[in-house]
This record gives structure tokens, sequence and C-alpha cells, in this order.
């Protein structure tokens, strides 16, 4: 009877579980994800430990894609530089994940390495879930695929290299995950089949080629349907959300940016028998370092073909590989190092391992001898990545940081004038200066960019019109990369046959401290925001304009330049009207030598501030200044009009010499001096700080007995670093510092003089053992504290640094 069973209010409730069997359970529970977790956390920390090994690496399109996130944060919409929009990038979700972090106040270049790390662990979920059901037996195999990626020298480098690549392979890997179930003949509801289209939408989000892995995965899925209606539904399902994210970013890339595609597509996309050709090359340097992943792809590949239920996944994903190395080809492979092009076909690998190589090491007395083949091919493939040439590339691979050093000094030594630059490398000096540019390479300028295709040129440098660049009259050119020099590439081999060119621009070198030394050969304009600043009544000209000089950043971020001794400095051309001048330099300096020449009879009258140069009618002059005991600042010099000469100066001028002679305005006398030598190594480094292993004190090599501080290192290389800083000193009035450096002259490397504020200068070796005498001028920092600090972060030939007889120098008084 119901009431007999219906529970009365005497009796007893029912007992509960032990604490005991509770705990229990869930440590089953979690001891039978433990190997799931496993596969993904263990292949993730190898893929960091991998990437890290490469670090500081970051390519200079990368820096493009981020010079247009940042440019999007200040305001300036997706832009690369001031005027009509340019779609200079080619992949949009890249720069947009990239700017919602730096939204949040995430650096930049932090922001890719994150999103690159995310990728991978999305990478590695992916693989594991492709692999389920992951037990403790099938463990070995399903860390085999992740152990493909994670070991891959081309996605170890560019999770961390600052481009769209991992995040390609996370959405590829997610595609195949997602795609498995539209390939099985059982209901899919029309959500589901819808959902699996939105790793594509990711896709074809980041790269504009993308979309053939969706067209390739519609084909495949109408054909393993036999062409009934269920595949072809599935198919524009899967394909309905990537081909509505590609027609709206055409859209607003017509309305925006006035074109149908990229402007890199302009530059990249020129099919020929020889791009061609160069991309059959491309493919032909991967197979030999890549031997072990491809031997693991093609067994995991036939492991799922005979599978029912993965056999179609695993053809499909094959044909995506074989189409994206196909495509790779016709468009000529790429110029970036480590295969970048083929990190899709990498997550290929990957997948079709995780299809098969679980089940490879589930059967039964085979599956340890396979699970040993497995581990110990993805520990070969490690092995070869670290020696690929390509891989080697990218650990070698660091002028774009350069860009920094000389970036950060143009944009707060000229940032308020805006000079326009001009650049082959259009990342990293743009992105790190901020200022106005000029791409000569094309693929942030729209004509450049529609040039035709000339057959001199490399892949993606072979778009050129010297011309136009000079027409738009850039301030600073920076032929190469950051570090400038002679011109190079179509462009400059065009500039420099342009009277315009020659006549116009002028070669300076412009030198950074911060963070580390660096140096760059900029030409720079001479009548321009840069260059000489003339009106009616006063000329005046940078000090950058004259030869044998060097600009650097003062301790206020504006640009000084350094006069070096036994070297005169000559100016370019001077415009010099008819009449009275008088010649003042910026700041005043007693032992700088300045004289002048002319075309027509100049005439000095006076000496030092009170000097006068009388031009008898309008011609070009040229000014030299001279210093003779230590490299010695100036910012400019002016040339004043004065109305007549001065009572007080007008006496005969200094001897004129011969016609078109040289006529000084003032001499030098430093006096009677007092030295007070710095380093003392005889009994060791007393009063030096040391940080790191490399530093140490001693006598130089044959021939430079003398004690002094080095770093330690060889001609051939050296990995160890080190630095040390030694004891302050106040400077006195009328004092200059001398001191001899020798060892390498490469990034890392240099001998600095530091004050509170920051660097005040430095110096780098002359690339050989000889000791080369260095000084600098302290008459503006008397009464400061300053120190030298000796700095070595270089491992490649001459990687190390050597100081010695660092003397203070003193005029004494009268």
């Amino acid at each position: 009877a119901p009431d007999r069973l219906a529970p009365s209010a005497a009796d007893p409730a029912p007992a509960r579980a032990p604490s005991r069997q509770r705990w229990r359970a869930v440590g089953r529970r979690a001891l039978a994800t433990l190997p799931a977790l496993l596969a993904v956390g263990l292949p993730l920390a190898a893929l960091i430990v991998n990437a890290a090994h490469y670090l500081p690496f970051v390519a200079d399109d990368a820096l493009i894609s981020l010079r247009y996130a940042q440019r999007l944060l200040d305001g300036h919409g997706l832009t690369w530089t001031d005027g009509p929009p340019v779609e200079g990038y080619s992949n949009l979700l890249w720069v947009l994940l990239v700017a919602a972090l730096g939204a949040v106040g995430v650096d930049l270049i932090v922001a890719t390495r994150v999103l690159g790390i995310a990728c991978g662990l999305a990478v590695m979920w992916g693989l594991a879930r492709l692999a389920a059901p992951i037990t403790w037996r099938r463990l070995p195999g399903a860390l085999v695929p992740g152990g493909i990626y994670a070991a891959s020298g081309t996605a170890a480098i560019w999770t961390v290299g600052g481009l769209e690549q991992p995040l390609v392979a996370a959405a590829l890997v997610w595609l195949a995950v997602c795609a498995r179930p539209l390939f099985a003949a059982a209901g899919l509801s029309t959500p589901r089949a819808l959902r699996a289209g939105l790793p594509a939408v990711v896709l074809c989000l980041t790269r504009p080629d993308s979309p053939l892995f969706v067209v390739l995965l519609a084909g495949a899925l109408v054909v393993a349907h036999r062409g009934r209606k269920v595949g072809w539904q599935r198919a524009l399902a899967v394909s309905a959300a990537p081909a509505a994210a590609v027609l709206i970013q055409v859209g607003i890339r017509r309305i925006y940016y006035e074109d149908w595609v990229p402007n890199t597509a302009h530059i990249k996309a020129n099919w020929s028998l020889d791009v061609l050709s160069e991309g059959l090359g491309y493919l032909a340097a991967a197979p030999l370092s890549y031997a072990p992943a491809l031997g693991l792809a093609v067994l995991g590949a036939v492991a799922a073909i005979g599978q029912a239920h993965t056999r179609r996944v695993a053809l499909t994903v094959g044909l995506w590989l074989l189409a994206w190395c196909g495509y790779v080809a016709s468009v000529g492979g790429d110029i970036f190092p480590a295969h970048r092009q083929l990190m899709a076909a990498v997550a290929c690998l990957a997948v079709l391992a995780a299809l098969g190589w679980p089940r490879l090491v589930d059967r039964g007395a085979r599956g340890g001898a396979m699970a040993v083949l497995g581990l110990g091919a993805v520990a070969g493939l490690w092995a070869l990545q670290r020696h690929d040439p390509q891989s080697r590339r990218a650990e070698a691979e660091r002028w774009e940081w350069d860009g920094q050093v000389i970036g950060k000094v143009l944009g707060a030594g000229f940032g308020d004038r805006a000079p326009l630059i001009a650049v082959n490398a259009a990342g990293t000096l743009p992105y790190f200066s901020g200022l106005p540019a000029i791409d000569m390479l094309g693929l942030n300028d729209r004509h450049i960019a529609r040039q035709p295709r000339l057959a001199s040129g490399t892949l993606a440098h072979d778009h050129a019109d010297g011309g136009y660049v000079l027409g738009l009259e850039p301030d600073l050119i920076f032929f190469r990369t950051a570090a400038g020099g002679a011109p190079a590439f179509v462009s400059g081999q065009q500039m420099r046959t342009d009277k315009r060119f020659r006549l116009n621009y002028k070669m300076t070198r412009l030198e950074g401290f911060t963070p580390f030394y660096a140096w760059s050969d900029p030409y720079i304009r001479v009548r321009g925001p840069l260059g000489l600043q003339e009106s009616a009544d006063e000329i005046t000209v940078p000090a950058w304009l004259f030869g044998r000089t060097v600009a650097q950043p003062g301790l206020d971020g504006a640009i000084v330049t350094r006069l070096v001794p036994q070297q005169a400095a000559v100016s370019v051309p001077i415009p010099l009207p008819r009449g009275h001048w008088i010649v003042r330099l910026e700041p005043e300096h007693p032992w700088v030598a300045v004289d002048v020449r002319g075309a027509r009879h100049l005439r000095v009258s006076g000496e030092g501030a009170a000097a006068i140069v009388t031009s008898p009618s309008d011609q070009p002059v040229h000014l030299r200044l001279q210093v003779s005991h230590a490299d010695t600042p100036l910012r400019a010099v002016h040339l004043i009009r004065a109305q007549a000469p001065p009572a007080s100066v007008a006496r005969p001028g200094l001897p004129p010499g011969a016609r078109n002679g040289w006529r000084s305005v003032r001499s030098v006398t430093l006096g009677a001096e007092i030295t007070t030598p710095l380093t003392r190594f005889q009994d060791g480094p007393r009063g030096w700080r040391h940080w790191g292993k490399g530093v140490a004190t001693g006598p130089g090599p044959k021939g430079l007995e003398a004690p002094m501080l080095h770093t330690r290192g060889t001609p051939s290389g050296d990995a160890t670093h080190g630095r040390a800083r030694g004891p302050a000193f106040e400077v006195p009035p009328q004092a200059w510092i001398t001191l001899k450096v020798g060892g390498g002259d490469a990034r890392g490397l240099d001998v600095r003089l530091v004050s509170a504020q920051g660097p005040v200068v430095a110096w780098n070796g002359p690339g050989k053992d000889t000791m080369r005498a260095v000084g600098f001028d302290l008459r503006h920092l008397a009464g400061e504290r300053l120190w030298l600090e000796i700095h070595d972060a270089a491992q490649g030939p001459w990687g190390h640094m050597r100081l010695a007889d660092a003397v203070l120098h003193q005029v004494a008084s009268p």
C-alpha cells in the first residue's frame, strides 16, 4: 500500500557516504583526467622553453603590425602613417587582439608573445581533443603531436616572433577538431554545424589566404557524403560564417582603404615561373630538418585512415597540407627565418599525428616500442631544428632592436619637428620613433606597390620608385635596415643616380645608448626641419650637417653632435648673402677652432665671440670646426647678421692666406692641465662593482700587457656576459676625460660614461684588440657626479670589451 511505502517521521535519515569515500571518488576522477592534462601541459612547457631560447627575436613585419595597433590606440585609425590609409598588414584579427591587450596597458611586443603562448595552449588542447580518449597507456602517443609542434623551430620562433602564425596554427587545429563530427553519417543539428565554422572565421580574419582551407573542407564534405543533400548542407553551414566574415572585411576594406585586396597583395602576389622556382626552392629547404615530423605524420595518417571515424578527417588534413605547400610555392615562399610560411603545414603534421599515434601505442606489446619510437623521433626533430640554418638565422637576427635605440633617439630628439623618414625596414624605426614615414619597398605605400615588379629585386623587395620617394622630400632616409648606410635595394639604386639626392642629402652618423649602444648612418635633408634654417638676419647650421661628426642624445633628450679630435668637421655649403655676419657656437666653447672659406674674398675681423665674417657678395661658404683634446658636444653654429663691424673689432683681419683658403675665426688654447687617473688595475678592480661572470682584470693580449679591465672572450666569439661599474667622481671645471677602449664593435658591447640622469656618451671597440684612444669634453657637466661602466651582452665574433688608462684632465687655474 502507498501508506506503507511512505517514510515516517520516526524513520532515521539515510546515512551519507563517508568523507573518505567521497575523497577517493574525487581522486579517481582527478587521476583519470591527469593524462589529458599532461598531454596538454608537458608539450606546452616544452614549447615555452624552446621559444625562450630564441628571445628576443622579433620580426620587422611584426613591428609593422604593432605600428598599426599603436596608431589605432592613439586615435589615428588602422593606419601606418599620416595621409590616405593603406592596408599594409595582412593579419587583421591579430592586430586587433594585440591592440586589445595594449588598451589595458600591456606592452605591444609583450602582447604578441602572450598571444603566441595562448595560441600554443589552444594548439595543445586541440591536439589532445583529437587524440582523446587519453589514458595512461595512450599518453606517450598523445604526447607525440604536441611534441612535434613544441620541437618545431618554426612554432617556437614564431611563438615569440610577433606575427600571426600561432593564431593560424591554433585556428587550423580547432577547425580539424570541429570538422570531425561533420564527416559522421549520424544526424548533426544545423546550429552545431554552424558553430563548427567559428575556427574558420578566425582563420579568415587572421590571413586573407586562409579561405583556401575552408573551400577544401567544404569540398571534402560534399565528396565524403557522396554529393547527397546532407553533404551540401554541412558544407554550406561550415562555410557560412567565414564567408560572411570575408565579405564584411572586403566591404570595409573597399570603403576605408579604397582597395579590394590588402596593399601587401600587390607586392607579394606576383605569379610567374621565376617566382614559382623561388617557392620550390623555399619548400626544398625544409624537409631535411623536418624529416622526423614527416615520418611521424605519415605513420599517424596511416593509422588514422585505418579507422572509419578518423579516415575522412585525415584525408582532408592531408589535402590541406598539400594545397598549402603548393600555394606557398606559387607565391615564391618567404623572406623571414624559420620557414614562417610553413607554420600551417606544421599544424597539419601535428593533427595527422594526433589522429593516429594514440592508437599506435595502444596495440599490445608493440605499443611500448611505438611509444619509444615516437618520443625518440620528437627528440630528433628538436635536435635537427636547433641546427637548421633557418633557426640559426632567427637566433642571430637582432637588427630590429637597433631600431629601438635609434628610433627612440629620433622620437625624443626630433619628435616636436615631426620629420618625415624614408625606410626600407618599415617596422622597427617607424614603430619605435612614432614619426611619419615612407615605405620605400611599398608594403605601406599605395603608389610603390602598384609599380611593375622588377626582375632584379628579391621577393617583397622588387617594387620601387626612387624619384617618387625623393619627390616627397623625406627629411631622413634609412637605406637597408635601421643601421642605414649606402643606398640599397632598387629604390636606393635609383636615388643614387638622381641629382636631387646628390645635392640635397648628406650622410651623418647617429648613435644611441639605451638600452644598449647602437649606431646608424642615415641621410639627412640639408634644407628641411632638420637642416639649414635660414632667415633674413640669421642662418642656423645644425652641427650634424658637418662631416666627420657624431650625433647623439643629450641628457635632456635633445640631439647634440660630437666633434671628434684631430678630424676637421666641414659643413655643407651655406648660402651666405653679402654683408657682415657674426659667427656664434651653441653652446659657446673656447676650445673649438672655427674657420671659414668662401669663393670670393671673404674677410674675417676679430676673433672668438667678437669675430665677424664679411662677404662682399652672395656666395656659398663652408665652415670648418676642429678640436684637439676630446670629443666635444655642439648643437649648432649660428651666423647672425650685423649692420657693420663694431669699432672694437674694426681692425685688420687675420692673414687671409691664398685665395679660397681658410680664414680663422677663433683659435684654441687649453693651457696647463692637471691629470687624475681614474683606473688603477695593477691590484685588481678596486672600487668597481661586477655583475655576471664575464668581467676580469689583468694584462691585455700580446703587445697590450698593461693592466686593464676586460670581459672574457676570444676573436671567434663569446657567450659570457658581464657588466662593471667604476667608482663615481665629481667633474671639476674646465675638464675632460680620456681613456682607451678595445675589443668588439657589435651590439651590446660598449664602455660608457654615465650620470644620474642617464648615459652621457658611449664607445665600442674597433673590432680588434688594438686599443683606441677616446675622450669626452666635460665642461658642460661641471659639478656632476659621473662614473664609467663596461657592458658586454654580445655573443658574436669579438664579443668582448677592454678598458684601460682612464684619466680625468683639468685646465690648471692661472
